[in-house]
């Protein structure tokens, strides 16, 4: 069973797998340059890159990815680097030029509203409570923009996505169970 077939099989919750093994990942695993002495390229270098830097930026993180999965074992890879589609494609690409169909590929795939920073907390309740009306809208327009982006994401390879949106603080739910109600579970 590859680590890929062992993560379906868990994620359609067939029971345990026939060889024993759970299968692991993380969802943004961020001590590469401890465990491996290298970094992933960042989000802002894909910016200003030419063409010929994109690709290398893609076989790069790639490499790190499959790299990292072998290392900790892991049975599913989530992309957390990719800056576009166009970036996302070239990914899934070289990282099946390096490990076949071993790993599932993942991404973020949430259209909801998470917890807002801590600089525009007030702000965001404020408007929920003032604006229902837009706030709805705006919630039904994420859910859509998610769904083009996890086709798009499933066109140029990838398995599954991860619904990473945090709804509560260490302390508790950021809205009241009401709230949570409206804004939350009818677009989730």
């Amino acid at each position: 069973m590859t680590n890929r077939e062992r993560a379906i099989w868990a994620l359609e919750r067939r029971g345990e797998p026939s060889d024993g093994l759970v299968p692991t990942f993380e969802l943004e695993f961020q001590l590469t340059q401890e465990l491996l002495g290298r970094s992933y390229h960042t989000w802002e270098e894909w910016q200003t890159a030419s063409a010929q830097d994109r690709d290398r930026y893609a076989a790069d993180n790639a490499e790190l990815f499959v790299e990292v999965a072998r290392t900790l074992d892991y049975a599913i890879i989530m992309d957390v680097k990719s800056p576009s589609t166009e970036a996302l494609k070239a990914t899934v690409r070289r990282i099946r030029e390096f490990s076949g169909e071993e790993y599932l590929i993942i991404i973020h795939g949430d259209g909801t509203y998470a917890i807002p920073s801590g600089e525009d907390m007030v702000e965001f309740s404020c408007w929920l409570f003032e604006h229902p009306d837009e706030a709805h809208a705006k919630a039904a327009k994420m859910v859509d923009d998610a769904i083009e982006h996890t086709k798009r994401a499933m066109d140029a390879g990838v398995g599954g996505f991860a619904l990473c949106a945090d709804y509560c603080l260490n302390t508790g739910p950021f809205l009241s169970p009401k709230m949570f109600a409206e804004f939350e579970i009818p677009f989730i």
